[in-house]
């Protein structure tokens, strides 16, 4: 068996919730029992938060894939932690770069960790304001899409995903998920796992995925 390590790595609500982390850890086992699954939750906050704790928190584990949970917080301006939307492109980056020549030796991808980053959900109407709408989030989902392409990493694109239904507040809780967004979440990041696995239960190398979906 093959240890393969994935991480959520990000700020999770997990207060009386069961995230999409810990349905992952409780049932990847039993989808693929040909892999080792070592499956963790790091905390983060912001973006450069995350940055500034990468090697301690993630690296030194040496994942395979890690979902970074990004959160629409530091996006609001009078908000402790603002970071403007070209400090954000910057330091997302570094980060994803950082991620992306991590040599983590395990064999897997050329020895590459893959990122898949979840974008924030989008605000609740009630929530918006004039300098913090889904308006401004949109140009923060733009430099994020920008860098998971630029670093090969995938998007799971919970912003657009949402903003596509006609009522997106039964999924929400404040700018965070309830427990039916965490649902649905673990729905849409095992459906990008199945992406991932390769019919032996291995997973493949992202060139590979790229050549299947061509």
């Amino acid at each position: 068996m093959i240890k393969t390590t994935l991480i959520g790595y990000g700020q999770l609500q997990t207060k009386n919730l069961i995230t999409y982390i810990e349905r992952l850890d409780a049932h990847l086992d039993g989808y693929y029992p040909n892999i080792l699954w070592n499956v963790l939750y790091q905390n983060g906050t912001t973006v450069k938060n995350l940055l500034d704790n990468l090697e301690d928190k993630v690296l030194v584990h040496h994942p395979n894939i890690v979902f970074i949970n990004l959160s629409s917080a530091e996006m609001k301006q009078d908000s402790q932690g603002y970071i403007s939307v070209d400090t954000y492109k910057e330091i997302l980056n570094e980060l994803l770069a950082k991620i992306h020549k991590h040599n983590n030796r395990t064999g897997l991808n050329g020895c590459r960790p893959i990122p898949i980053v979840v974008t924030p959900p989008p605000i609740l109407p009630e929530l918006a304001e004039e300098k913090f709408n889904n308006k401004v989030l949109l140009e923060y989902r733009k430099v994020i899409e920008e860098a998971v392409i630029e670093w090969n990493g995938m998007l799971l694109d919970l912003f657009t995903y949402l903003s596509k239904k006609n009522s997106y507040k039964e999924y929400m809780n404040g700018l965070g998920l309830n427990q039916n967004g965490q649902d649905l979440l673990y729905d849409l990041i095992f459906l990008e796992m199945t992406k991932l696995i390769n019919y032996q239960g291995v997973l493949k190398d992202r060139d590979k995925v790229y050549e299947d979906e061509e």
